[in-house]
């Protein structure tokens, strides 16, 4: 089903074709390909001047995903097969990691790039995960009662770049001396091995409950606090980037999209195996 339906891609947008350098469009044909049976979240196109034409092959790419031009270049638009990655892309696009990773590289491609270049936006340092691990155990009493291999598993995920970003939720405690040294020891502890962020829940200056972002990357922090911003100004739940930036793969982000809200994305899921 999958491979009829990319036959079918194929065919339609190669028509258009004569709008592009033959070159650019081999390159243009195998990133819409890989946008179109998720394995790249978003691509731009740069468009050339025949508008007409133009015109024509926007509405072909709207009836198989969602479009956005370009608020920098009026000649580029960005496509996705979900709703919120064009909007992702506009809002947070100041971001070069979210903007790559958006765009398809992957976590080690982005890492390697911002080492070379912007090495204060990484953690940088080794991605053997023995010693975090064994820090991690000194704090058991801080998570939230569930699978506490499953807390391990995705920090360490975070740690090795498997995925970009990763939330720790922690118990609800009563305040005291005690639990306030042990909750800012274990925030410091994250602070070795990450950037990160708190958000505190607690209803009463007597308790503390919250959540821990943490991430190698210092700008997939700050994306993900602009989102929770954007989210109280009314956007609405954005569950499409939420799996993205926790580590989830695009078909299952795709699925999981189409049971919460349809809206969200643009045409079915295939199998992927």
């Amino acid at each position: 089903m999958l491979q009829s339906n990319l036959d079918k891609f194929k065919e339609t947008v190669s028509n258009y074709s004569y709008l592009f350098e033959p070159r650019k469009f081999e390159i243009i044909l195998d990133n819409l390909l890989k946008t179109y049976s998720l394995q790249k979240p978003v691509f731009s196109i740069v468009l050339n001047n025949a508008e007409n034409d133009s015109t024509a092959f926007i509405d072909c790419m709207n009836s198989y995903f969602f479009t956005e031009f370009d608020y920098n270049r009026v000649d580029r638009i960005f496509i996705s097969r979900f709703k919120n990655y064009n909007k992702v892309v506009r809002e947070f696009g100041k971001f070069e990691e979210v903007l790559r990773l958006l765009c398809g590289s992957s976590l080690e491609e982005i890492f390697n790039y911002c080492a070379k270049n912007t090495p204060e936006m990484v953690k940088l340092g080794s991605f053997n995960s023995d010693e975090l691990m064994n820090d991690l155990q000194k704090f058991k009493k801080l998570f939230v009662n569930e699978d506490y291999k499953t807390v391990l598993s995705n920090i360490k995920r975070a740690f090795v770049l498997e995925k970009p970003l990763t939330g720790v939720e922690l118990n609800a405690v009563k305040l005291n001396d005690i639990t306030r040294k042990y909750i800012k020891t274990f925030i410091k502890c994250m602070e070795k091995y990450f950037f990160t962020e708190v958000f505190d829940y607690s209803e009463s200056e007597d308790e503390f409950s919250g959540e821990i972002f943490i991430s190698r990357f210092k700008r997939f922090i700050a994306a993900e606090v602009a989102y929770k911003k954007l989210e109280d100004e009314g956007y609405g739940e954005m569950i499409d980037w939420n799996g993205l930036i926790f580590g989830y793969s695009l078909p299952e982000i795709f699925a999981h999209c189409r049971k919460k809200n349809k809206d969200l994305v643009k045409g079915k899921v295939w199998n992927f195996t």
